[in-house]
């Protein structure tokens, strides 16, 4: 579960990559309030929590920047990335520790396709 893995499945399902920065420099305030967006892990403990932690529920949300904008308008978000491309791309740090994930959308299908021999 977490972030990391509800991106791959997006990913997945539309056939579309993205490029997400969670570095804490390039996330700057975190929505309009300046508090962490609902629902979202810190990245100041460790970036696993924050990309494969299980807690509490939140919204992954894309679409055009003006929809986005009207959302943000109505409710507290932390834009995180952009969509496109073949490969699903996150960079993330905390102090002392970074983290790069790099996979194609092939190598994704791939391995959760590999998943259905355990599940007949």
């Amino acid at each position: 579960g977490g972030l990391a893995v509800a991106l791959a499945e997006c990913c997945l399902a539309t056939g579309i990559g993205a490029e997400i920065d969670l570095r804490e420099e390039e996330l700057g305030q975190a929505g309009s309030s300046g508090a962490p967006a609902p629902g979202s892990a810190s990245l100041d403990s460790a970036p696993a929590s924050a990309l494969f932690g299980e807690g509490a529920g939140g919204f992954l949300v894309s679409g055009p920047a003006d929809a986005l904008r009207a959302v943000g308008a109505l409710a507290d978000v932390r834009p995180i990335g952009t969509v496109g491309g073949g490969a699903l791309r996150i960079v993330a740090d905390a102090p002392g520790e970074a983290w790069q994930i790099d996979v194609t959308l092939g190598e994704m299908a791939e391995a959760h396709g590999a998943l259905a021999v355990l599940f007949p």
